[in-house]
């Protein structure tokens, strides 16, 4: 039996997957109403139900920054990248679809790739890392799932952005450390190597500003020079993560969610002192400085 198979629910027949993604629905809801009560209705169609930064709504049309032929540009990137790991084009890959399961379409090979993908460990510890930074954040923080373009292009899972200050205060990209434990060492070796790059850009970003009369509103806009971080989740914290939250309310606490929050933070500010001790461009620096910040506040509300 597979991970995803141990956390059916008999009577839904619901994959973790499945689940998570019902739970990210409320979240992207819950936030969509927070921001329209800030900023108006111009913000409601900022994310998708998957919590998403939805790429559409940063044309020029909706107050954005790219032309309708940018964004269908980088849609194309990203449909590309889904054909690719799909396997659609390659022929022993469809020969064994028609085998298996009678069609091989283009469209049948992108479909079971997606509903793989949602029920991949990294998807599934993606979704539940966002939960619990949602669950402990929101009232300070924006947190959402970066756009599926800058997951695919620019290797950036989550973003938070400081609701006080519309500062981005960093991205993540999320590991599990389930079976090859090799693959900490290279994250913690990404994190250095990406800040010594210049750090990560987010090209479907926001930040939040002010006009003369302290009127506030939102600046779509690429984000660069963003420090990345790892969040990491042992097989032991998975399961027992998933065992014990509730995928139907945005607002329960788990002990196990308690836990693994305290874990991150604690692993975040080890990243963050390693990465200060590095020689790293002024602006990345900059923005690292301010996410500490950000998280000596966050360690003293815990």
């Amino acid at each position: 039996m597979n991970f995803v198979e141990n956390y059916k629910t008999p009577e839904k027949k619901e994959s973790v997957g499945e689940k998570l993604s019902h739970l990210m629905s409320l979240i992207a809801e819950q936030t969509k109403t927070d921001l329209v009560a800030e900023f108006g209705a111009s913000v409601a169609d900022l994310l998708n139900q998957d919590d998403a930064l939805e790429m559409r709504n940063w044309s020029v049309k909706n107050n954005g920054c790219y032309s309708k032929e940018q964004i269908k540009a980088d849609e194309k990137i990203v449909q590309d990248s889904e054909k690719l790991w799909s396997a659609s084009d390659n022929e022993g890959v469809r020969e064994y679809y028609k085998e298996k399961y009678g069609s091989n379409t283009t469209q049948d090979l992108l479909e079971r790739y997606k509903k793989n993908k949602l029920n991949h460990r990294g998807t599934i510890v993606e979704m539940a890392i966002t939960s619990i930074l949602y669950k402990f954040l929101h009232e300070d923080f924006v947190v959402m799932r970066a756009s599926i373009y800058d997951d695919y292009k620019n290797g950036v899972d989550n973003v938070i952005v400081n609701k006080h200050t519309g500062e981005v205060i960093c991205a993540f990209d999320e590991v599990y450390e389930g079976y090859k434990s090799d693959r900490l060492e290279a994250k913690v070796g990404k994190v250095v190597r990406k800040a010594k790059q210049g750090g990560a850009e987010i090209k479907y970003g926001f930040t939040f500003i002010k006009d003369e009369s302290g009127h506030p509103s939102i600046s779509k806009q690429a984000i660069k020079n963003i420090p990345t971080f790892y969040l990491s989740l042992s097989v032991v914290e998975l399961e027992k993560l998933l065992t014990d939250m509730s995928f139907d309310s945005v607002d329960s606490l788990s002990m196990s969610e308690a836990e693994i929050f305290n874990h991150l933070l604690d692993s975040l500010s080890e990243q963050v002192k390693m990465l200060q001790v590095e020689q790293i461009s002024e602006k990345v620096r900059a923005n690292i400085d301010k996410f500490a910040v950000s998280l000596k506040q966050i360690q003293a509300q815990r």
